[in-house]
């Protein structure tokens, strides 16, 4: 007897058929396995289609999952974050294998559904990953989960080549893990670079890890320090909404039943778990569900406010009129004094370092709003930005046909790349309010 959404006995067979029948219009590309062609299903129902569309600009978020299917085939899911900060499934793809070329296919075949591409997408250290969406969506950063940054050098440091294995090493094992973390706080490439020297000088005497440091961690810094990632990207440092789908996917939606039929699969990941999301997004848009980000943002706006009803207008100083510079003094601290930059969406605040938004950068924007004569609007702010960086000249033409230009930051971030033809910026002023500073400094290049 077979299953409902079983079309056949034979596996294959029965999968093609509901992949060609009742799941047509949700693929976007199948290939049946062959002796010539590799396995690739790559499913998108409307309604992930939708959220895709809605919440697939700042970061998308890309893992494969095993042992949801009888053959071993990898199941590789994209994820989005939803206005709730809930994890949702845009895409699912099923390959015959974990090829570069298998996947870069699935990915060249899905493109089309972006909007833009997005600003970056977070993955393992899977190179197959990382050369695939690199080659399909040049245009995006690739940004490194720190959780499994954080799991591969502990489980290297657990082997004997390490030098640092064994409980009596534990404490070394420690410190090298702590100085990690410091050079994951690392908000400039200057400051990323000073700390890799002194893990260098720190662990001079441990020459297999000094080596380990150099060869696998310290030439891609960018993709996983937060130096590499001073713009808008969710607020998200590692893939933990993934894993957590994955979690549900295996637990909830399967069961806990491992190797399961493809065209069961199928049905499951178009069924239930597409109907699961929208029930959830049905009770998010009623208010049955509670709003964490947007909570955050109100207690940002709150203490903003707060300040500005204790006279902090008056408080603040003009550090650079030229750029539009302010010093904010710190609500806490009155021997600590912020640098504000709203053109260049900076504080230098913990915060603002990671480029999260900030009461003071909150504060600048509710005074820009009241129209005093030292906070003027945003179009004003960046003229005089851009002035000053054709003045100084701190800008270089990068790829003359596309009128693309690089911008030094004011503030030793990653130089960003405003381009005329398209409209679009990698800079963090752009990732949160659209504004192209590249209107501003338009010249016949």
């Amino acid at each position: 007897m077979m299953r409902k959404n079983q079309q056949h006995k034979d596996d294959a067979t029965s999968t093609s058929r509901l992949l060609e029948g009742p799941f047509k219009d949700y693929v976007i590309f199948y290939q049946p396995y062959s002796p010539q062609t590799d396995l690739v299903i790559v499913l998108q129902t409307p309604s992930m289609r939708d959220n895709l569309q809605e919440y697939g600009r700042d970061i998308v978020f890309m893992d494969a999952t095993h042992g949801v299917n009888q053959y071993g085939f990898p199941l590789f899911t994209l994820l989005v974050r939803d206005s709730h900060g809930h994890g949702i499934p845009v895409t699912y793809i099923i390959l015959g294998n974990e090829k570069q070329e298998t996947l870069q296919l699935a990915l060249e075949e899905l493109k089309p559904t972006f909007p833009v591409p997005p600003r970056c997408f977070m993955v393992d250290k899977d190179q197959a990953e990382i050369n695939s969406i690199r080659k399909v969506f040049n245009e995006s950063d690739v940004l490194l989960c720190w959780y499994h940054v954080t799991q591969a050098v502990t489980r290297w440091l657990s082997r004997s080549e390490s030098g640092v294995s064994g409980p009596e090493k534990a404490d070394s094992r420690a410190h090298i893990m702590q100085f990690m973390s410091e050079l994951k706080s690392c908000s400039t490439e200057h400051e990323f670079k000073k700390k890799s020297e002194m893990f260098h000088c720190q662990f001079k005497n441990l020459k297999d890890v000094c080596k380990y440091f150099r060869n696998h961690w310290e030439t891609i810094g960018h993709l996983w320090s937060n130096f590499g990632r001073c713009y808008k990207h969710g607020d998200s440092d590692t893939n933990n909404l993934i894993e957590r789908f994955f979690h549900r996917l295996k637990y909830q939606f399967l069961c806990g039943i491992r190797n399961r039929r493809l065209d069961r699969l199928i049905a499951v990941l178009l069924n239930k778990t597409d109907k699961y999301f929208n029930i959830i997004q049905d009770l998010q848009s009623v208010g049955r569900v509670s709003n964490p980000l947007e909570c955050k943002m109100e207690e940002i706006k709150q203490s903003a406010e707060r300040m500005l009803e204790n006279g902090w207008a008056m408080k603040i100083t003009i550090a650079s009129k030229e750029t539009y510079v302010y010093n904010v003094p710190s609500e806490n601290n009155p021997h600590v004094v912020y640098c504000v930059c709203p053109a260049e969406q900076f504080c230098s605040c913990e915060a603002g370092k990671r480029a999260h938004t900030c009461k003071h950068l909150f504060l600048l924007s509710l005074l820009t709003c009241c129209g005093p004569e030292n906070f003027p609007d945003m179009d004003t702010q960046l003229q005089a930005h851009a002035n000053n960086l054709i003045r100084t000249n701190k800008y270089s033409i990068t790829a003359k046909p596309q009128k693309t230009i690089e911008v030094e930051s004011l503030f030793g971030r990653a130089a960003s790349k405003p381009c005329i033809v398209t409209s679009i910026c990698d800079c963090c002023t752009f990732s949160y309010h659209k504004y192209v500073l590249v209107y501003c400094l338009r010249r016949d290049f």
